[in-house]
């Protein structure tokens, strides 16, 4: 029987969760705090680094879908009782497990090959960078996935459900939901400063980066009550821009960390630089005022 858990990336949790991946082989889908990463007995991760993963910058269902093309070495990784561990909780990280599990373990036909495999790169692209998809049947899956309200796995078997027919179990209920989300964006417009090359926006929303997109190409994005999958309450800074060229993400990244470093607080800003996406350290804030954020962003943004 599949079982999900959703890791806790705070630091004083770290010690705990090294021994409860240790107490079973644990694949993790892009878990990007090395001591966690390193106690999976793989950890799917082509994004954050070879630190942490193949350092490929491919996303764990790009990774998935081609780890069925060798049976004999799946196999070998997967149990009856297989558990998986996520960091976040988004449609890669759940089409990952469906992929493993169902076509990787249980050996469901993987019928029309073509249209899984077009899902899949839908997946990746929308990963990768912005999402400019306007495909309602995709737009509703994500609404799902971030759902907290539905258990992990039933959230993974609802992937299944896509990748396999390219609809899923309440599909209309999410799209239904995407009105809400029209609104909110409409609402988050007014909130969005223009900071020349920059947009900020701060705001206990989702759809945060979405709308200061609309205003620049880079952007700072505070989230001030963003809830992590396991429950805890943190600010959570999103630094992004939607071509990875208009900034410096490696040399902004390390500053960060340096920066975090000296003023006391955890160095483990993080993303994926290829994309152009870092955030601040996962489960936990950054002791970093914005002022000083932004002052970075702007020293490295070209």
């Amino acid at each position: 029987m599949m079982e999900v858990i959703a890791l806790d990336a705070r630091e004083r949790f770290i010690a705990a969760q090294v021994a409860l991946l240790r107490e079973r082989p644990t694949i993790g889908v892009e878990v990007t705090i090395p001591e966690l990463a390193h106690a999976c007995a793989w950890n799917i991760d082509g994004q954050h680094g070879d630190a942490v993963g193949d350092g490929s910058g491919r996303a764990a269902v790009e990774i998935a879908w081609e780890a069925l093309n060798d049976p004999g070495a799946l196999a070998s990784r997967l149990n009856a009782d297989q558990r998986f561990a996520i960091v976040r909780p988004d449609a890669d990280a759940f089409a990952a497990v469906a992929i493993l599990w169902f076509y990787g373990y249980m050996l469901e036909p993987v019928g029309e090959e073509e249209g899984i495999a077009h899902r899949v790169d839908m997946i990746a692209r929308a990963d990768s960078g912005p999402d400019g998809s306007d495909d309602l049947s995709f737009q509703a899956l994500k609404a799902m996935a971030a759902d907290r309200d539905l258990p992990l796995e039933s959230r993974v078997v609802r992937h299944f459900q896509w990748l396999s027919t390219g609809t899923f179990t309440g599909e209309y209920a999410y799209r239904d939901s995407l009105a809400e989300k029209v609104r909110e964006l409409n609402r988050l417009d007014r909130q969005v400063i223009s900071l020349g090359k920059i947009a900020f926006i701060s705001a206990a929303s989702p759809f945060g980066v979405e709308s200061a997109y609309g205003v620049a190409d880079v952007v700072v994005a505070s989230n001030p009550r963003y809830q992590w999958p396991t429950g805890q309450v943190t600010e959570k800074v999103t630094i992004c821009a939607q071509s990875a060229k208009l900034v410096d993400f490696p040399g902004l990244l390390d500053e960060l960390n340096q920066h975090e470093q000296e003023s006391g607080g955890v160095p483990r800003w993080g993303g994926n630089v290829t994309s152009g996406i870092i955030g601040s350290p996962q489960g936990g804030e950054s002791v970093l005022s914005m002022r000083e954020i932004i002052s970075l962003v702007e020293k490295f943004t070209r």
